[in-house]
């Protein structure tokens, strides 16, 4: 169920604006519903694209996913139970031509890593797409390494749900930029491949639009 909130007021009376009593009330009694019905809700930001404040900190503003990744033989990942984690790969928009915004390293915040089987299927292949509104738009599959060097994914790769293990970045098996994971976390079999992607957060454009601002930024 996706709601969208309006955030000007709207002539039809059963719309409520964003930043009314009444809204709210609405908005928790539909997800308390959602949830005894198991149905997710996606909450749109709004009206408006900025929804950050000057109230708003750094660390809990909206932000960008980065991810890293590599992908290991079973035999690797059997002989080693211990991942070093991939570096966050750079996005297109903080680059070169593309480029929107300053990445900032200390603002790059790990948040986990998952390891997960292969199944050997992939999805349809990036390909750019003419978009009415916005002309020629990129296939958005190259990204840069922490080593200046650009990658390129020609399609989605599919990762098995049943066979997959997600550690958060404050569990005692990350440390120091390394994974270990115990022997019953995953299945690791010869001649299958799996794949270790490191997720990463940072504010929006590197720092949150109109939030707090760390010294030196």
């Amino acid at each position: 169920m996706e709601i969208n909130p309006f955030g000007k007021q709207v002539e039809d009376p059963q719309v409520a604006n964003i930043y009314t009593k009444e809204f709210y009330e609405l908005l928790d009694a539909a997800v308390t519903e959602a949830e005894k019905k198991g149905i997710t809700v996606d909450l749109n930001m709004g009206s408006g694209w900025n929804a950050n404040s000057q109230f708003v900190k750094l660390e809990d503003s909206m932000g960008n996913m980065a991810l890293g990744r590599k992908t290991l033989g079973g035999s690797v990942l059997d002989a080693s139970p211990t991942v070093h984690d991939p570096k966050p790969e750079k996005s297109i928009f903080y680059d070169g031509n593309t480029k929107k915004d300053e990445w900032s390293k200390e603002d790059v915040w790990q948040q986990g890593v998952l390891v997960a089987e292969l199944t050997g299927e992939k999805g349809k292949k990036y390909e750019t797409k003419t978009s009415p509104m916005a002309g020629i738009t990129s296939a958005y599959n190259e990204f840069i390494d922490a080593d200046g060097k650009k990658i390129t994914y020609e399609s989605p790769v599919q990762i098995s749900t049943t066979n997959s293990v997600f550690v958060d970045a404050g569990d005692a098996r990350i440390q120091n930029g390394n994974l270990t994971l115990n022997k019953n976390d995953i299945t690791v079999t010869s001649g299958k491949q799996y794949e270790v992607i490191a997720m990463y957060y940072l504010p929006t454009g590197a720092r949150g639009i109109d939030s707090e601002k760390r010294p030196g930024l």
